[in-house]
């Protein structure tokens, strides 16, 4: 899960896709990646219900396996 103060989403794609390219490399498995856009302010993902019902669920899933 990443935070960014850009408000648009896909602002450092290309830097998430780098870093999933490099934790694969070291044999990480990558389940999903989230961005909180906008995050200059600390309730910017209090208040996203999508956002936190996403977290949540990915969470979840790499509880149960």
């Amino acid at each position: 899960m990443y935070s960014q103060g850009n408000p648009q989403v896909k602002a450092f794609k290309e830097y998430f896709d780098y870093l999933v390219g490099g934790l694969k490399l070291l044999g990480l498995e990558v389940a999903a990646t989230i961005v909180c856009a906008g995050a200059n302010d600390p309730q910017k993902a209090a208040g996203d219900s999508q956002l936190r019902a996403r977290a949540f669920e990915l969470g979840r899933m790499l509880v149960s396996g």
